[in-house]
């Protein structure tokens, strides 16, 4: 639905950060991944059950502000 990835690289570090809101059951939640570009990434959920797309929207658009 909608994702946001983000990168960073200086010097040997080379990262990335992504999250997407998708639909689940009756709902929606958001979902990241990160780590080292080209790795197994990390992943994780920042809601623990679905929510409206309203609050979805809101904590996906808190990791945007915090490139």
């Amino acid at each position: 639905m909608e994702s946001i990835t983000l990168y960073y690289r200086d010097g040997r570090s080379d990262k990335v950060y992504q999250t997407s809101i998708e639909p689940k059951q009756s709902g929606f939640v958001v979902n990241f991944a990160y780590g080292r570009r080209g790795s197994t990434m990390n992943t994780g959920t920042k809601t623990q059950s679905p929510v409206s797309f309203e609050e979805a929207k809101k904590i996906h658009s808190k990791r945007e502000l915090k490139k």
